[in-house]
């Protein structure tokens, strides 16, 4: 923390965005690895235990023309797919480029049994998504029971088995975020794609960040022209200027808004499916 003076026992008023940009702009890649790493503790510790019942009712409610669309890295979804079907979710990465490693056959397969491969498209990447840019190779990890955070700490420094080092595929929280690497390109395609037919949109806790310019455009294009899309907001908060925020990057769309999170989201989902 010497970029702020201060240690991280004092460190609550600080936003994580700001200082992720502060460490960008100085080029430390040892700090921005160290609270990287911090933030996927911080993760372990918010979403440590069973795989939860709210998003399996959503996964199982699914059609094949459906697909989640996430800012998240963590692997909620990704640990019920691939603890039914052995497999990964589909990410839209295209399979020329993308290595899948199962450590293990899971021992949750009667959580839930998924007919088919749920698109599940991280826009933001995600922390069993590794890069080896020699073997130009997405590598993908399926958990074999370990948390995020042991997984993350694990593999931040382990080599491909062409012997290069790898990178984690994770988009920071900052101000400069760039999206030029693999896989992202394709996944972004895919996600305005998907937007572009939907006739139907759920937004689950994301309150569209006046810094997620990117994010913002891909809904203003992807929801442009006059056809029929009923829009639906879960919020623990949806307070008016979220709401303002929305209606401008839609098009003045009109939205229905519901006090909730994915709890909500899955008892609305499996009651109209």
């Amino acid at each position: 923390m010497k970029y702020y003076n201060r240690s991280l026992d004092c460190a609550d008023d600080l936003d994580v965005e700001e200082v992720l940009t502060a460490i960008d702009l100085s080029k430390d890649g040892g700090a921005r690895d160290d609270l990287l790493g911090l933030i996927m503790f911080t993760l372990d510790r918010t979403l440590f235990g069973d795989p939860c019942t709210h998003h399996r009712s959503l996964l199982e409610s699914l059609g094949k023309d459906d697909a989640i669309i996430s800012f998240n890295w963590d692997l909620l979804v990704d640990n019920i797919v691939s603890s039914s079907n052995q497999k990964q979710p589909d990410y839209s990465i295209p399979e020329e480029s993308l290595k899948v490693s199962l450590n293990e056959s899971p021992s949750n397969g009667s959580l839930c049994c998924l007919p088919f491969k749920p698109k599940l498209l991280k826009l933001h990447g995600s922390m069993n998504w590794m890069d080896c840019r020699k073997c130009k190779i997405v590598n993908v990890y399926l958990l074999d029971g370990k948390t995020a955070a042991e997984w993350y700490i694990e593999h931040r420094e382990k080599a491909c088995s062409c012997g290069s080092p790898m990178n984690p595929l994770i988009i920071a929280p900052t101000l400069l975020k760039s999206y030029k690497a693999r896989p992202f390109g394709s996944v972004w395609t895919e996600a305005t794609r998907v937007l572009a037919k939907a006739d139907e949109i759920i937004v689950v806790g994301y309150s569209l960040p006046v810094t997620d310019l990117r994010a913002k455009w891909l809904f203003r294009e992807s929801t442009a022209g006059e056809r029929p899309i009923h829009i639906l907001l879960f919020d623990k908060s949806p307070e008016e200027d979220k709401l303002r925020r929305w209606r401008e990057v839609l098009h003045n769309r009109s939205i229905d808004a519901e006090t909730g999170g994915i709890r909500e989201a899955a008892k609305y989902l499996v009651g109209v499916r």
